[in-house]
C-alpha cells in the first residue's frame, strides 16, 4: 500500500459517538468600540486570512483529488474501575447459570481492525440489518494462507497477494480474505457494497505499526469509523454470552436467573466510554435513559422481532457504560420496569459471588 506526494494523514485518537452528528454554529464576530494599539497587527492578520480565504475560494481543493489517508485508534482500553462482580439487588428469579468468562485475554483484542458504517446503518441483530457497512479484520500468521474458493468463492489479487471472494445472503454481504501480507492474512466483510468497491476497500487497508490504516479515505463512501474490531466484538459477544451463559466469550461476565421462559440475565465486560455506539449499531434501539446517572441503551423485541440468531427473545434490553465496564441487563419486562430492575445492579458480596462462581462450574 503506498501513499502519495499529495496524501494527507487524518489520526483518530479516540472513537466518537458524535460523529455522526451536528456542528456547532459559530460566534459572530464583533468590532470593538476603540481600536488599542494591538489593532493594527491584528487588521494585518485578518487581511492575510481574507487573501488566503480568497485563494481557496479558486482553488478550490475540495475539488482535486487528493488521496487522505486515515490512522485509526487502537483497541486499548482504561483500567475498570468498577468491579466485574455484579448482582441484582433483589434478583427477580433464582440463579439459573452464569459465566465468570472464559479466559483472561482476548484474541480478539490483540489483533487490530475496524468497523466502519454509514450513518443510517444498523446489523439488528437477527433481522438481517440495513445500511452500508464494512469490517476490517487480521490474523498474524508467518505462513502462507490457506484460501479456498470452493464453490462460491472467486480467486482474487489483492495487493499483489492470493486472495478469495465469498458471496454470502444473496448479493448482500461479501466477505474477502487475502494474504499474506506483512505477516497478517487480512478479511474484509461488506454488506450492501459492491463487488468493484469492496475490492476498492481491500486495496487500501493496512497495519501501520498496529494501527488499522486506510490509505484512501474516498472508498468509503460515506462510511464512518464506528469502532474498534474488539469493542464491535465485545457488543456482539455481550448479546452471544446473554443469550447462553454457555457461550462464554472471552473477559465476559454473565449471571441468569430464571429458565428459558421468563429469564433475566445481567451481563458486563470492559470496555471505552463510547461501547455503547456498537451496542446500537448490534442490536438497535435508542439511548434514551439513564442508570446510575449515566446514558443507557433502551432496546424492545416483540415475538416477530425475536434474536433468531440465537434463538432467543430477549424481551427488553438496558445498557449502559459504568466505571469502564459496558453491561447489559435483558428481560421480559417493559423497559421502564427494566430500568427499576437496572438501578438496582450493585457489586456482589463474597458469599453472593461464591454462589455465581459455583453455578459457572
Amino acid at each position: 500500500m503506498q501513499g502519495g506526494a499529495d496524501s494527507e494523514l487524518i489520526e483518530f485518537i479516540e472513537s466518537d459517538p458524535s460523529v455522526f452528528g451536528g456542528s456547532t454554529n459559530a460566534q459572530t464576530l464583533r468590532t470593538p468600540p476603540s481600536r488599542p494599539t494591538w489593532w493594527v497587527p491584528v487588521a494585518v492578520s485578518l487581511v492575510a486570512v481574507l487573501a488566503a480565504a480568497a485563494s481557496l475560494a479558486v482553488w478550490k481543493p475540495w475539488e482535486n483529488k487528493f488521496r487522505v489517508r486515515l490512522a485509526l485508534p487502537s483497541a486499548s482500553r482504561p483500567e475498570p474501575t468498577l468491579t466485574a462482580q455484579l448482582v441484582f439487588d433483589n434478583p427477580p428469579s433464582a440463579l439459573s447459570g452464569s459465566s465468570a468468562g472464559a479466559s483472561e485475554v482476548a484474541a480478539s483484542l490483540a489483533s487490530p481492525g475496524y468497523f466502519f458504517a454509514a450513518p443510517d446503518a444498523s446489523l439488528n441483530l437477527g433481522q438481517g440489518g440495513t445500511g452500508r457497512w464494512a469490517a476490517l479484520l487480521t490474523t498474524d500468521t508467518d505462513e502462507s494462507a490457506n484460501l479456498d474458493a470452493g464453490r462460491s468463492g472467486v480467486n482474487v489479487t489483492v495487493q499483489g497477494v492470493p486472495g478469495v471472494l465469498v458471496l454470502a445472503i444473496g448479493d448482500q454481504s461479501r466477505q474477502l480474505s487475502f494474504g499474506p501480507l506483512g505477516g497478517r492474512v487480512y478479511t474484509i466483510v461488506t454488506s450492501e457494497i459492491s463487488k468493484a468497491d469492496t475490492l476498492a476497500f481491500a486495496e487500501v487497508v493496512g497495519i501501520d505499526d498496529g494501527v488499522p490504516v486506510i490509505a484512501d479515505i474516498s472508498v468509503l463512501q460515506g462510511m464512518r469509523p464506528l469502532c474498534t474490531i474488539a469493542d464491535f466484538n465485545t457488543a456482539y459477544g455481550l448479546v452471544l454470552t446473554a443469550s447462553n451463559p454457555d457461550y462464554a466469550q472471552p473477559q465476559i461476565v454473565a449471571a441468569q436467573y430464571g429458565e428459558e421462559s421468563e429469564r433475566f440475565t445481567l451481563t458486563s465486560q470492559q470496555a471505552p466510554e463510547s461501547g455503547l455506539v456498537p451496542l446500537q449499531f448490534v442490536l438497535g434501539g435508542k439511548i434514551d435513559s439513564t442508570v446510575h446517572g449515566e446514558p443507557a441503551l433502551t432496546f424492545v423485541t416483540d415475538d416477530s422481532e425475536a434474536l433468531l440468531s440465537f434463538g432467543v427473545e430477549f424481551g427488553s434490553v438496558v445498557a449502559w457504560i459504568e466505571g469502564g465496564r459496558l453491561i447489559m441487563v435483558t428481560g421480559k419486562l417493559p423497559v421502564d420496569e427494566l430500568l427499576q430492575l437496572a438501578e438496582s445492579v450493585r457489586p456482589a458480596t463474597d458469599e453472593e459471588w461464591n454462589q455465581i462462581s459455583q453455578v459457572a462450574g
